[in-house]
C-alpha cells in the first residue's frame, strides 16, 4: 500500500465525516426537535401539527401557557427590534464611509437622512426592543415550564440547553396543568 492510497482513503473518509456534521446531524436534530414540539403541543391539549406553522404555533403556544394577547405584543417588540437594528446599522455604516463618499459625489442627499448620533442612538434604542422580546421569551419560558410542574432547574435547561430539555420535556412523564 503506498502512501497515496493512504491520503485518498484518509481524504474520503474526511468527506463522509463532513457530509454527516453538516447534513445529517442538523437534519435529526430538527426531526427530534419538531416531533418534541408536536408531543408537547399534544400533551398542552392542542393539535400537534400548530406546532409547524409559524406564527400560529407560537399563537397557540402562547395562548396556552399565558395569553393569546401578549403574543402580539410580543410579535411588535420583535418586529420593532428587528426593524430599529437594521435601520441604525445602515445609518451607522453610512456615517463612517461618507468622508470617504464626499470625495466622489454628492452626499447631501443621503447625508439628510444620518441622525447627528450617527446611528448609535438608533442601535441603543433598538437594544432596549431586544432586551424586552427576550424578556417576554423567558417569562414564556418559565410559564411553560411552571404548566408543566418543573422548576427552576428545568427552566434553566429550557433556556440554555433547548436541544436537550425540550425532548426530555416531550418523551418524560411530565403532564400539562395551567397553573
Amino acid at each position: 500500500m503506498d502512501l497515496t492510497s493512504i491520503f485518498s482513503s484518509l481524504e474520503s473518509t474526511a468527506v463522509i465525516g463532513a457530509v454527516i456534521a453538516g447534513l445529517v446531524l442538523p437534519a435529526a436534530l430538527t426531526i427530534l426537535m419538531i416531533v418534541s414540539w408536536w408531543i408537547i403541543y399534544d400533551k398542552m391539549g392542542e393539535k400537534g401539527w400548530k406546532c409547524l406553522i409559524p406564527f400560529y404555533g407560537r399563537y397557540t403556544l402562547f395562548a396556552c401557557v399565558w395569553e393569546g394577547k401578549i403574543y402580539f405584543i410580543s410579535l411588535l417588540i420583535t418586529a420593532l427590534s428587528v426593524v430599529l437594528s437594521a435601520y441604525g446599522a445602515v445609518v451607522l455604516s453610512f456615517s463612517m464611509i461618507m468622508p470617504f463618499l464626499a470625495e466622489f459625489a454628492d452626499v447631501s442627499m443621503i447625508a439628510s437622512f444620518i441622525p447627528a448620533s450617527g446611528g448609535v442612538g438608533i442601535i441603543l434604542f433598538s437594544s432596549i426592543f431586544s432586551f424586552a422580546a427576550w424578556l417576554v421569551q423567558m417569562i414564556l419560558n418559565w410559564r411553560m415550564v411552571k404548566c408543566f410542574g418543573y422548576g427552576i432547574g428545568f427552566f434553566l435547561g429550557i433556556t440554555f440547553l433547548p436541544m436537550i430539555f425540550y425532548p426530555v420535556l416531550a418523551f418524560g412523564n411530565a403532564y400539562f396543568d395551567y397553573y
